[in-house]
């Protein structure tokens, strides 16, 4: 099939500096009727009929995420798939998310190996518009924090450490992920992000003060750093949330370490003459099992950090099979954890 040249849709919303997201449709009707979903958003919409053209508009700029339609037919579908993983060989978008509209007969088989080429996300069609929307806002947001993290790199790293525990902060962490996680992929290697969220520490501030409050948080960070190894990062990512980014070649690997943690978390903190237990719930997510972009990784082991915390599971680990929709983990957590999750014992 021959490539049509790129076209483009912009709202009076976008501007030059506005994000832009690649549609890849082999039919123009149905492409254009995508573009025409996402025209009420304030980015940039190219629509391209092929692998091809895709690959020429990606060459010239980053975009927020890529949006795929699947053929119907079995032997196209496995060829299209395959032309997916050839659209992050240019460094602008190696780790842009895709983003893949599959037909109803698209299998757990097929899911597996989209996930394999860097697919982050499919969507059964015909595809509910504000589901389309919710799922690319989602995306564009991500894109955004990138862009933030990279402004504020530009300005030093001084803004880039937690100041009370002087651990990195949320967007550093998210930035050492993407480095660990693209040197995972030079290597063949893999990367967990394990998320954490501990419970109590309003209430020691509330109840013994601030400064405990704030003590009880350094020794934390302490107590984590001290547990882990030096190829690996810990940081503060939200008031009573930590982050640690694990290089392990194996999950075996993962659990002993993330198992170390739960352990050590367990044991009270001594605080001003008070003997402090705090409790919480660890996610993990891994690259490349579990997604190949930081923040989609990140989102993940937060969802199921929710659903440890609530059920007091100790620690889980994201399954691409039965958590197919993160981002809607805190009502997954009213389901049945143990069907859907392999709890990882301590």
């Amino acid at each position: 099939m021959s490539s049509a040249p790129a076209r483009k849709w912009s709202t009076s919303p976008a501007t030059d500096t506005s994000p832009s997201i690649l549609i890849m449709s082999e039919l123009p009707a149905e492409g254009g009727a995508l573009a025409g979903v996402l025209q009420t958003n304030p980015f940039h919409v190219i629509l391209v009929n092929s692998p091809v053209a895709a690959k020429a508009e990606l060459a010239t700029r980053e975009f927020a995420a890529i949006v795929c339609v699947c053929a119907s037919k079995g032997g196209a579908m496995s060829g299209q798939l395959d032309s997916m993983a050839a659209l992050r060989e240019h460094r602008f978008n190696a780790f842009t998310p895709l983003l893949l509209l599959v037909p109803p007969t698209f299998d757990q088989a097929g899911a597996m190996r989209a996930l394999g080429v860097g697919v982050v996300d499919c969507i059964i069609q015909p595809v509910d518009d504000l589901v389309l929307q919710s799922k690319v806002r989602m995306f564009v947001e991500m894109y955004r924090n990138k862009q933030r993290l990279r402004e504020i790199e530009a300005q030093g790293s001084a803004l880039l450490t937690d100041p009370l525990t002087g651990l990195p902060n949320r967007l550093l962490f998210m930035d050492r992920a993407d480095q660990a996680m693209r040197q995972a992929a030079r290597s063949g290697g893999r990367v967990a992000l394990a998320s954490m969220d501990l419970e109590q520490i309003v209430e020691v501030k509330e109840s013994l003060g601030p400064a405990t409050g704030d003590e009880l948080l350094r020794q934390i960070a302490l107590r984590l750093t001290g547990v882990l190894r030096r190829s690996d990062t810990v940081a503060r990512t939200g008031d009573a949330a930590f982050g640690a980014i694990l290089a392990c070649d194996t999950r075996d690997g993962v659990e002993t370490v993330t198992s170390r943690l739960e352990r050590v978390m367990s044991e009270p903190f001594a605080v001003g003459g008070h003997r402090i237990t705090v409790g919480g719930g660890i996610g993990v997510a891994l690259f490349p099992d579990h997604g190949r972009d930081p923040f989609v990784l990140m989102d993940r082991a937060q969802a199921v950090m929710s659903i440890a915390k609530q059920n007091s599971l100790g620690h889980l680990f994201f399954d691409p099979i039965h958590h197919a929709d993160s981002e809607e983990g805190a009502d997954s957590a009213e389901m049945n954890a143990e069907e859907l999750f392999k709890v990882s014992a301590a």
